[in-house]
């Protein structure tokens, strides 16, 4: 299938709709993320993932942030209190 780029200029991708439009055409129902800044852009597309009814995964060696306390502290928070909804992994 021929990858897709969305640009966004916030931290959710899910504002404008057209990913979701683009996700649920194309029939996935389960995301793997990764990206830069675990406590803010990461937790953003997981949140809006997750009120959409995917399945998420965060691959945790695909993340990074400028804040180490925080990002220990997200991971923290994805594995002990929002572990129902999204599973932590590494991307292997």
């Amino acid at each position: 299938m021929p990858e897709h780029i969305f640009e966004k200029c916030v931290y959710s991708p899910w504002g404008h709709g057209d990913l979701e439009r683009t996700l649920r055409a194309r029939g996935v129902n389960a995301l793997v993320i990764s990206d830069a800044e675990t406590d803010i852009c990461v937790m953003a597309t997981a949140s809006g993932a997750v009120d959409r009814g995917f399945r998420i995964i965060v691959a945790t060696d695909g993340l990074c942030s400028s804040s180490d306390l925080t990002h220990d502290a997200i991971l923290t928070l994805l594995r002990t209190r929002l572990g129902q909804q999204i599973e932590t992994d590494s991307a292997a």
